[in-house]
């Protein structure tokens, strides 16, 4: 164990190992030579920081990059001057008395669509027909190539035909939940009437039992499509009713 103090002359502090204090030592572990002197440690360099606004002469945005706000930058990027009016840039259709942005080929929309069409931007579509071609059908045209109005060419798109009003639903396929349903829909819900019975709140649209065109469920609940054929009734009622008809 060494003590005392360092074996370099110049150096009063206490000894670690081998004679030499930690610093020594840890010089001659690292060079081979306790007494070296190490160069100097250059200084940090300074941290360069933006500037609280933009650059740019009236802007008030935090700077994004190169102290300019990401609207400038974005600028200076594509035009080479932060400062550019794009709007300025915009080069208008090239067809006379249009100006429309340009969108292709130095055309705008419209003018490109009829040269993808027509082979002439100058071209204009002719209307084959000037109303519906549907008799007894003076509606505003849909498509001008058709020839039918929005309502015929929806059905011709649907069902293959300008006549059909829609497609029928098969009454069998009609289920004791979708009839209840329809009944809330044309008449409302029954909670907001009256029982018919007591007079307290309904809470359920009772079918009377009355229908020649009766349909049951796959359970064997009798139901009507009719909502003529149902009665608000509240739950207790509606119990005691259908019993009197139960099987």
């Amino acid at each position: 164990m060494n003590e005392g103090t360092c074996a370099i002359r110049t150096c009063d502090k206490k000894a670690r190992c081998r004679g030499w204090c930690s610093a020594h030592y840890e010089r001659w572990r690292k060079h081979g030579d306790p007494t070296v002197t190490l160069p100097a440690v250059p200084p940090p360099a300074p941290i360069r920081t933006q500037p609280a606004r933009c650059v740019v002469d009236g802007c008030e945005r935090t700077p994004w990059a190169r102290s300019m706000c990401s609207a400038h930058y974005s600028k200076a990027r594509q035009y080479g001057d932060p400062t550019v009016d794009r709007r300025r840039l915009r080069l208008d259709c090239s067809v006379s008395d249009c100006s429309r942005p340009v969108r292709g080929h130095g055309w705008c929309p419209m003018h490109y669509q009829r040269w993808r069409a027509h082979g002439d931007v100058e071209a204009r579509p002719s209307l084959r027909f000037t109303a519906c071609q549907v008799p007894d059908c003076q509606r505003p045209l849909r498509s001008a190539t058709s020839g039918l109005c929005h309502m015929h060419y929806t059905r011709r798109w649907r069902h293959g035909s300008v006549d059909v009003l829609r497609v029928p639903t098969r009454s069998d396929q009609i289920t004791y939940r979708a009839a209840h349903q329809r009944i809330t829909t044309d008449r409302g819900p029954a909670r907001v009437q009256p029982c018919v019975d007591c007079g307290s709140r309904a809470h359920h649209w009772s079918y009377m039992h009355t229908d020649p065109g009766e349909m049951r469920s796959p359970g064997g609940q009798p139901f009507s499509l009719d909502p003529a054929h149902y009665e608000p009734r509240c739950a207790s009622c509606h119990a005691r009713f259908d019993d009197r008809y139960s099987v």
